[in-house]
């Protein structure tokens, strides 16, 4: 087996065909694990950041992909070279990209022995929203050359569609609640002429998208500009992933309207029985009508019917999401630091400073709090 980094644009696109293969290969099928869309990510996205793909090959046959790179950072103050998945939070989860076969355990297994024997390239290895079933972590468990943190991190719902939408509904919402899920698409349909629409097909989803443009620039997101097209860049992201997945028939645009103006939008990406939920935006000028949820409700109804084996929320475990889950799915965030003398000052700054800094900073908080409280009911006496 060998050991290739790829550091340019050039070479990334040298390996499009290998990386290809691989994910009709693997599990890793869905559209934010294929090439095109980290492709397009380092396109937009990747400001001053450096490639460091770790590609592992045998016989020139592509069996492992860790799609990394390199960042300088700042932890709490301290400078660090990082490396990290190629992600800024926009992917559901990352992973280590493997095939299905028995070759590829000894391929992630030489990834991270790469990684950990270049400790000199790196300070610190931060891999976000791993899920915490990999069976990679085990390799780094007990690795007595590193210093690793686990912690846990997103916790995904998801829906496990096997039944009938009414079925369905009783099983997760007593009738309580059921009644009203109903109401809340009745007082939207009070508001005046109310319509979902659902959008698919190649030469209907630029102008979809624009609607989905317009519904997040009015959501909180615009407030804080990260909405979808808050810049230039991450709009043409946007705009490119979604013709691109549109032509494969994996992007799924859902607008409600209501009076004409669209209150609310979901994007979602599909990949063979699998819907990933991508964006969920509604305008904030309707929150009373809870459109988001009234959306919702038509989005899976349409799915249950269409017999989707599973409905993925993505993203944490935000309580709209938890009310419509079966399940969840449990991810991790890993830090590992080497035992070079930087690098382990970093991991004890993480590990022994910053908690005594914080247990400390609490106590004086609340011992202002105390003071003040003191002084308050001394001025009234």
């Amino acid at each position: 087996m060998e050991i290739k980094i790829v550091k340019t644009i050039d070479e990334f696109n040298e390996i499009r065909q290998g990386w290809n293969e691989l994910s009709s290969d693997s599990v890793f099928q869905a559209p934010f694990y294929s090439w095109y869309w980290y492709y397009k990510w380092w396109t937009y996205l990747s400001s001053d950041n450096e490639l460091y793909v770790i590609c592992v090959t045998d016989n020139n046959l592509l069996l492992a992909i860790a799609p990394l790179m390199k960042v300088r950072m700042s932890l709490k103050g301290l400078p660090a070279i990082q490396i990290s998945f190629i992600d800024n939070g926009i992917s559901p989860r990352n992973h280590i990209i493997y095939r299905n076969n028995n070759r590829s355990e000894n391929a992630v297994k030489l990834i991270l022995k790469f990684l950990i024997d270049n400790k000199s390239e790196w300070d610190l290895i931060f891999l976000r929203s791993v899920e915490s079933s990999a069976s990679y972590l085990k390799l780094l468990k007990g690795n007595s050359r590193i210093n690793l943190i686990i912690e846990k991190g997103l916790r995904s719902p998801f829906i496990e569609i096997q039944k009938d939408f009414e079925i369905y509904l009783s099983e997760v919402f007593n009738a309580t609640q059921r009644r009203a899920r109903k109401r809340g698409l009745k007082k939207v349909s009070r508001e005046g002429e109310y319509k979902v629409e659902f959008y698919k097909k190649p030469d209907e989803i630029g102008t979809a998208l624009n609607y989905v443009f317009q519904v997040s620039r009015k959501s909180w997101k615009g407030n804080i500009k990260t909405d979808m097209a808050a810049s230039l860049k991450s709009k043409s992201f946007y705009e490119e992933i979604t013709a691109y997945f549109a032509i494969l028939g994996q992007v799924h645009l859902w607008i409600l309207f209501l009076n004409n103006n669209a209150i609310a939008a979901d994007y979602f990406l599909y990949e063979g029985n699998k819907i990933y939920f991508l964006i969920n935006d509604f305008d904030q000028d309707y929150t009373r009508l809870s459109p988001g949820q009234a959306l919702l409700y038509h989005v899976l109804e349409y799915y249950h019917s269409e017999k989707i084996k599973e409905f993925d929320f993505g993203g944490d475990d935000l309580d709209y999401k938890k009310k419509w889950a079966t399940g969840f799915r449990q991810h991790c965030n890993i830090q590992i630091f080497s035992k070079r003398p930087y690098s382990n000052f970093l991991y004890l700054c993480k590990t022994k400073v910053l908690p005594i800094l914080r247990y400390n900073s609490l106590k004086i908080k609340n011992r202002i709090i105390k003071s003040k409280k003191h002084d308050e009911v001394y001025e009234e006496k």
